[in-house]
């Protein structure tokens, strides 16, 4: 059901974008929404993005839905996230502004044996998680199959 599929490496330049229209351009794997402008274009657009092995999230980037990575995740410098991301492998972050908004799931789910360094942050937002929940809600719905909360 992932909206985008990337396979592993890093990930540069995530963000909005538009079509030629000025609509949100649905076509572009580095469009995951935008999370600060809820009325824009790209506002109402929470993909579900699964990346097949590990990922490094760097050059800053801000996206929402559901991320699921079937390795390790990376944060480095800047990156934001609103939404839900399950991690089969290990969460670690580096440098300055990495910022989740909502909820994580990762193998290392401890909080003493992560690294997170840098300033990097964690927060529960029950509104990013209603709303990437809502948006998974709408894609089953489409699809004619039972949703993945209850």
């Amino acid at each position: 059901m992932a909206d985008i599929t990337l396979g592993s490496g890093n990930q540069n330049g995530i963000g909005w974008s538009l079509d030629v229209d000025g609509e949100c351009d649905l076509s572009d794997i580095s469009n995951w929404g935008d999370p600060q402008n809820p009325t824009a274009p790209c506002g109402g657009y929470f993909p579900i993005i699964y990346i097949n092995g590990s990922a490094r999230m760097q050059s800053g980037g801000i996206g929402q839905g559901i991320l699921l990575v079937e390795g390790d995740l990376d944060l480095r410098g800047g990156f934001e996230f609103y939404g839900v991301i399950i991690v089969q492998g290990e969460l670690s972050t580096q440098g300055a502004g990495n910022r989740i908004y909502g909820g994580v799931m990762a193998n290392n789910a401890e909080f003493s044996s992560q690294s997170m360094t840098g300033g990097s942050v964690v927060q529960y937002s029950s509104c990013s998680l209603e709303s990437a929940r809502e948006s998974a809600r709408t894609v089953s719905r489409q699809l004619g199959v039972s949703t993945l909360w209850a």
